[in-house]
């Protein structure tokens, strides 16, 4: 197949030992050969750095590096300052893809576009879905309200007419991006931030390309895991919080008049969610209802963080307008309530 350019395939790998041989396999398979994977193992206590050395010995086109752990961020900007590619993509150790998603989404890289952004397969307890999207393709002028979308898809769906999971507008994985976006405004992953960290590095890529185009080929395969990070209990994650927020205040002057009220409501509540799933509504937490209430609303009163502003909601689903207003008074007993009714109907 005649080149188009090297891609950049950045896989950050932690204790990957079981699954990362599955996921350069499939990298290995790509009809699209001019790639270039750069591993980096995140200070591993499993046997993830040794499989990876010798995957590398197998093929010239794999490189690895050994790095202490700093979490997927710092991992992907080390080996992103390395790469050698005119486009570069994400593909997380435990996940795998199709044979063709290089060759598709290069496909698409003509003319004026400089990011591709790709459906997924969602693959949870063995069982395979699929996002949905309502139209394909979709191009940035079609979406200028991807910035709030990467945070709570409903807006995209009010303010352009277009429905889209939230982690095909926010994951990294499933994209190709034109490297020279990224090293033209150094555009990196914030490495303070254990919150939607992707979706940061994908606004500013939406922002500063000249166009993108979003398609509904299946390409990716993306495993939710409900060990990951995601789903822990973190009980500093108010730090997390405040390194999130303060990230994504400096996307507000990018952004058009209209969305910055709206785009920082969506923050302070991304943050809230956070707060309550990973600490406070978490499972591992010892106190029992009474307290937990008595611990968010110190949260909500203390901290700006989760304080909303008075805004038009009406883009959201009516239980998550209910949800913001509880929020928004504070109402800490309600928000409680709601996280557990949430996780009741998720059984």
């Amino acid at each position: 197949m005649e080149t188009k350019g090297k891609i950049s395939i950045l896989t950050p790998a932690y204790n990957a030992a079981k699954t990362i041989a599955r996921c350069v396999e499939s990298i290995q398979h790509q009809t699209y050969t001019d790639w270039e994977l750069l591993i980096v193992d995140d200070g591993s206590k499993d046997d993830t750095l040794s499989i990876c050395r010798q995957l590398a010995l197998e093929d010239d086109r794999i490189k690895v590096f050994h790095v202490e752990n700093g979490g997927v961020s710092k991992a992907r900007n080390f080996v992103l300052a390395r790469a050698t590619g005119a486009y570069m993509t994400c593909v997380d150790s435990d996940d795998w893809v199709e044979p063709n998603m290089l060759e598709i989404l290069l496909s698409y890289m003509q003319g004026d576009i400089q990011m591709v952004c790709a459906n997924f397969y969602y693959e949870k307890r063995g069982k395979t879905g699929i996002g949905y999207i309502s139209k394909s393709p979709v191009y940035k002028s079609e979406i200028d309200a991807y910035p709030l979308c990467v945070l709570i898809p409903d807006s995209l769906t009010y303010f352009n007419g277009i429905t889209l999971p939230i982690d095909i507008a926010g994951a990294a994985c499933g994209k190709l991006y034109k490297m020279d976006v990224i090293r033209r405004y150094n555009i990196q992953y914030p490495e303070k931030v254990a919150l939607r960290e992707d979706a940061f590095l994908n606004i500013q890529c939406f922002i500063h390309s000249v166009n993108m185009v979003i398609v509904n080929s299946p390409l990716y395969h993306y495993v939710i895991d409900n060990s990951s990070s995601n789903f822990r209990f973190r009980p500093d994650v108010h730090i997390q919080n405040q390194a999130f927020y303060d990230c994504y205040s400096q996307i507000l002057p990018m952004l058009k008049d209209e969305y910055r009220e709206i785009f920082m409501n969506c923050v302070s509540y991304s943050a809230y969610y956070s707060l309550i799933n990973n600490f406070i509504g978490h499972k591992m937490h010892q106190l029992g209802f009474a307290g937990r209430i008595k611990l968010l609303n110190s949260y909500l009163n203390k901290y700006s963080i989760y304080h909303l502003t008075k805004t038009d909601n009406r883009f959201l689903p009516l239980y998550k307008r209910f949800e913001m207003f509880c929020l928004g008074h504070r109402w800490g007993f309600m928000l409680l309530l709601i996280q557990l009714f949430r996780h009741y109907i998720k059984r």
